[in-house]
């Protein structure tokens, strides 16, 4: 299932001494298997920076997370228009082109 995972946040030991519990895995075999599951590291940050034992890592899919990728650039106002039911002429004459276009190119 892992196949299905394109992005997320998990945490893990900086070094078998530092870790909290018996079977904790660390940062590096985290790396080890994001490597072989063709998956990139984002970000690495502590969890807490005064202990300095555990990271976060943020990580994505680099095989499905491109193609699957959902923008969120929009326009606020616009979509708080769509969600009050209060669009405009402008609007739906938009949407419609948009729609016309992507079931030509799709």
């Amino acid at each position: 299932m892992i196949a299905n995972v394109k992005s997320g946040k998990m945490e893990a030991a900086i070094s078998k001494k530092k870790k909290l519990y018996e079977k904790n895995h660390t940062l590096s075999d985290v790396k080890i298997f994001f490597k072989k599951k063709n998956f990139i590291i984002n970000k690495i940050n502590f969890v807490d920076k005064n202990i300095k034992n555990e990271v976060d890592i943020h990580f994505r899919n680099k095989l499905t997370f491109k193609r699957n990728e959902v923008k969120n650039n929009f326009n606020r106002r616009y979509f708080q228009r769509v969600l009050d039911d209060k669009t405009y002429f402008k609007d739906n004459f938009k949407d419609f082109f948009i729609k016309l276009i992507n079931i030509l190119i799709y």
